[in-house]
């Protein structure tokens, strides 16, 4: 009875450990190519966000309205990617309000849109004032049909309803008086 061979509990115990590195080893190859490709949706969601170009042309605040409201005209410029949203942020030195979001269709390259903010409506009373600052982020649309929030584009002071007005005024006045 002395028998040379493996006995079936080891022969199972050797099938498992080898279905086990079978199973790690085609997992790693799995891994990776899953992480390249999240490194690639990345990337690209990266690229359409820092080619995206817009710009805050003008944000004024008129209270002499009833209600008061924020005006603000955005220019996109040239650059990719497709703009569902703007997030418009208030910023007062201290902290951060958010606007509500605008849902943006039509805003392509080389174009400009008008937003206006209400009192009591879009924004509450002491929130906005002359001084603080606008900032816009852009919300993009990925290939899967998510939406992704970019970085801050822009950022501009908040002028009030006259700067503009008395702004040229005195630019005419400055140029009769060149004149003379």
């Amino acid at each position: 009875m002395n028998k040379k061979g493996l006995s079936s509990i080891v022969t199972t115990v050797l099938l498992i450990l080898l279905a086990v590195a079978s199973i790690a080893i085609v997992w790693q190859f799995v891994r990776i190519s899953l992480n390249k490709s999240g490194e690639r949706i990345n990337t690209a969601i990266s690229f359409d966000c820092e080619n995206l170009n817009l710009e805050i042309l003008d944000a004024k605040y008129d209270d002499t309205l009833i209600p008061p409201q924020l005006t603000t005209i955005i220019k996109r410029n040239a650059g990719g990617g497709e703009i569902v949203k703007i997030k418009f942020i208030v910023n007062n030195g201290v902290s951060d309000t958010e606007l509500p979001t605008q849902v943006v269709s039509d805003l392509y390259e080389f174009n400009t849109k008008t937003f206006n903010f209400i009192e009591g409506q879009d924004f509450n009373t002491n929130e906005i004032s002359k001084g603080h600052a606008l900032k816009i982020a852009p919300l993009i649309k990925t290939q899967s049909g998510n939406e992704v929030q970019c970085e801050v584009k822009d950022e501009r002071v908040i002028t009030p309803w006259y700067y503009q007005k008395v702004l040229v005024a005195y630019r005419t006045l400055k140029c009769a008086v060149c004149l003379d």
